[in-house]
């Protein structure tokens, strides 16, 4: 089982417009709700992939019991505890049209004191019967900034590896703690490393800098160019994204990194766990709906990159 630590969870709700432009008044023409922020959308990928998760984190009001039902709609377990004020909704405007999609992702409700403590026992109570730990996703406004560097180091002292996927002022700290595997995108490299990273080449370089900064193994996806990645031995592997017309690419990094878990779960090493990261993260691009891609589709795409590898 893959234990999720999801600090800010979400209602995503995403609407499908045409030729939508900011301003005016528009009906969309398809609406989805899912349980939403980055650690369910990772559950909900892992799912598909037959792999078990468990998703623990805060969730308050009216909206944590609606987030409820979509989870038990999409069967994913988890264990909330719950907290004062309202789970957060985040709204995806998807232009049919024009392919693109836009993000409106609201802060989460502010941590009253002992809401942390609360989380870290959450956790320790799961912990011994986890395969790895997943950190997924951004923390609510005045979480601690080494909370989830405490979190890594919760998970080290019961011997369960941490993959980590987070951004913001918590990043630094919990990296330097030691992650099993920092996954992160371009740009969010490029803030840790506090200087821009222009393409796949700038990666490559910035790789040995990034791991430095603590984590054992680091994965930087490059949105449809792939991901890149340097293993425990310095290694550098990278992974092309397979050509597709995409629907909506929200989700996919989420996707990816459930791809990837999923992979090392089953023992692979850290190459070809990137290539089934790839093929999960290219399938979700193809429906609306973060980490509810076909696993049969993720799988031929996997085949056609290996053969092609």
């Amino acid at each position: 089982m893959i234990l999720v630590c999801a600090p800010n969870p979400a209602i995503d709700k995403t609407l499908v417009l045409a030729h939508w432009a900011p301003g005016g008044v528009w009906r969309a023409t398809q609406v989805l709700l899912q349980a939403g922020g980055k650690g369910y959308n990772f559950a909900r990928a892992l799912g598909v992939l037959g792999q078990r998760a468990l998703v623990v984190g805060p969730l308050g009001g009216r909206d944590g019991h609606r987030l409820c039902a979509l989870a038990a709609a999409d069967g994913i377990a988890h264990a909330p505890f719950w907290v004062p004020g309202e789970t957060r909704t985040c709204t995806i405007i998807v232009d049919s049209a024009a392919a693109t999609d836009t993000v409106l992702n609201e802060p989460g409700a502010a941590q009253q004191p002992g809401e942390w403590e609360r989380l870290l026992a959450a956790l320790e109570q799961q912990l011994p019967h986890a395969r790895y730990l997943a950190v997924c996703g951004s923390c609510r406004p005045a979480d601690p900034v080494d909370g989830l560097q405490r979190v890594v180091q919760l998970a080290q002292r019961h011997n369960v590896p941490v993959l980590l996927d987070t951004h913001g002022v918590q990043l630094a700290a919990a990296v330097a703690a030691g992650p099993a595997v920092l996954k992160i995108n371009q740009n969010e490299a490029a803030a840790l490393l506090g200087r821009p990273l222009h393409g796949t080449e700038d990666v490559r370089q910035a790789l040995p800098a990034l791991r430095k900064h603590g984590a054992q193994q680091v994965v930087v996806t490059l949105g449809a160019a792939g991901a890149m990645a340097m293993d425990r031995a310095g290694e550098i592997h990278f992974c092309a994204a397979p050509q597709l017309v995409a629907l909506c690419a929200v989700g996919s990094g989420d996707s990816f990194f459930a791809g990837l878990a999923a992979a090392l779960c089953a023992g692979a090493e850290l190459a070809l766990a990137l290539r089934h990261g790839v093929a999960a993260g290219a399938a979700n691009t193809l429906q609306l709906g973060a980490g509810s891609f076909s696993a049969v589709r993720a799988q031929q795409l996997l085949a056609e990159m290996s053969a092609g590898a």
